[in-house]
C-alpha cells in the first residue's frame, strides 16, 4: 500500500494497492473528510502503515486551507477481497494536533491506537469505544519522530510502547500505562490530559533526532538517527550492546532473519549481517583475551588483574571500537535521493 500527499483539485489523497512485482494498481481511494465525501474535501495523506495483513492505519489533513483547512482526521482501514473493492472504514476521528510526527500505530492487541505529535505528545485512543481518546501526554521536549512496539520475551501479554523524538532521547512505556484510566478525587487535581507519565526505561544515547526505532528478538531494540550512528539495546536494562558509526543521516530501518537493513539520505541501503558480526566480535574478544593473559604470565601479576568481559561483551563484543574487517557490512545503491521507507517482503511459500 501507498500514500499520497498530492495538491489540491482531484490528485490528491489517495490510498493506492498496488503488486510490487509487476507494478499493477489493484485499487485507489481517496480519503475524504467524511466516509462518502465529496471531491471538494480531500485529505492528503501523511502516512500510511500496516496493522496486521488486512488493515491500513493513517492520517492526513485536507489539501487546501479553504473550509476548516486545519482538521486532520486519523482513520482505520480494512482491505477487502477481491482488491478492486474500496477499504473499508471502521475508525475516524479528528485529531488534536494536525502534525502527527510519528504517524499512528495500533497496539499489538488492536483494541488501541497511540499518535506521536511535533509538540512531543502522545495520544492514546481506544479504538473499541469508537474512537474515544483516553489520555495525552508529554512524551519528549521536542517532537516525537519514531515508535514501535515490543513485547516481553518472559511474557506474550506484555506490551511496550518505545518513542525516539527529536531530543535524542528514546523512552519505553508500559502498555498497561498507556490505557489504564485514573481516577479523579477532587476538581483541583490535575486532568488526566497532559500528565506526565513515567516511562519504564529512558536512555540518551544520539546526539541527534532519532530516526527509527525497531523491535528485535531477545528484548533488544535498534535505533537509528541523524547522527549516522545505529545502536543495539537491550530494553529493559537500557545497556547498550554495540554502536555502528555509519556515516550520514540515517532515514528508515527495517530487518529480515538476522539482517538489519538501514536506509540513509544519501540513498544508500545498508544490510548488516548480525550473526557474522557477532561471530567477528567473539574472534576479536578471544584473540584479546589470549593477548591479556600473555602479557599477565610475561609481567609475572596474577590472572586477578586482567579485565572480566560481560556476556553480552563476549558475544557481540564492546561496540565503542572501529572495525577494519567490515565483512558484515554491504551495501546497496540504486536511489539518487534519500531512503524515506523500507520494507522486506516474503514469498507467499515463506522463503525470501
Amino acid at each position: 500500500a501507498s500514500s499520497s500527499n498530492g495538491g489540491g483539485g482531484a490528485g490528491g489523497g489517495a490510498l493506492t494497492l498496488l503488486c510490487p512485482r509487476t507494478g499493477s494498481i489493484f485499487s485507489t481511494w481517496r480519503a475524504t473528510s467524511t466516509a462518502g465525501g465529496n471531491s471538494n474535501s480531500l485529505l492528503g495523506l501523511q502516512s500510511a502503515q500496516t496493522f496486521g495483513k488486512n488493515l491500513v492505519l493513517g492520517y492526513g489533513g485536507p489539501n487546501n486551507k479553504r473550509g476548516g483547512g486545519d482538521d486532520t482526521y486519523g482513520m482505520l482501514l480494512s482491505i477487502r477481497t477481491p482488491l478492486s473493492s474500496p477499504p473499508l472504514l471502521h475508525w475516524k476521528c479528528r485529531l488534536p494536533e494536525a502534525q502527527l510526527t510519528a504517524g499512528i500505530l495500533v497496539s499489538p492487541c488492536g483494541a488501541y491506537a497511540v499518535g506521536g505529535a511535533a509538540s512531543g505528545n502522545l495520544f492514546v485512543w481506544c479504538l473499541l469505544q469508537d474512537g474515544r481518546l483516553l489520555r495525552s501526554f508529554q512524551a519528549h521536549f521536542r517532537s516525537v519522530t519514531a515508535m514501535a512496539w515490543t513485547t516481553a520475551a518472559s511474557s506474550d501479554d506484555s506490551s511496550f510502547l518505545m518513542t525516539g523524538g527529536a531530543d535524542g532521547m528514546c523512552h519505553v512505556y508500559s502498555m498497561m500505562d498507556l490505557v489504564r484510566e485514573e481516577e479523579q478525587e477532587d476538581d483541583d487535581e490535575q486532568p488526566q490530559d497532559n500528565r506526565v507519565m513515567d516511562p519504564v526505561r529512558s536512555w540518551s544515547v544520539h546526539h541527534l533526532p532519532v530516526s527509527a526505532l525497531l523491535a528485535l528478538p531477545g528484548d533488544r531494540m535498534a535505533s537509528i538517527s541523524q547522527d549516522g550512528q545505529l545502536i543495539l539495546m537491550e530494553v529493559f536494562s537500557s545497556q547498550t550492546i554495540f554502536k555502528l558509526q555509519l556515516g550520514g543521516g540515517l532515514t528508515s530501518l527495517t530487518s529480515c532473519d538476522q539482517r538489519l537493513f538501514v536506509g540513509t539520505k544519501q540513498g544508500t541501503i545498508y544490510c548488516l549481517d548480525l550473526d557474522v558480526y557477532a561471530m567477528q566480535q567473539t574472534a576479536q574478544v578471544g584473540v584479546s583475551i589470549v593477548a591479556k593473559r600473555r602479557k599477565v604470565g610475561d609481567d609475572g601479576a596474577t590472572a586477578s588483574t586482567s579485565s572480566v568481559l560481560s556476556q553480552e561483551d563476549q558475544v557481540f563484543g564492546s561496540g565503542h571500537q572501529d572495525d577494519k574487517d567490515e565483512t558484515y557490512k554491504s551495501e546497496l545503491r540504486g536511489h539518487d535521493a534519500a531512503i524515506t521507507s523500507l520494507a522486506c517482503m516474503t514469498e507467499d511459500d515463506g522463503s525470501e
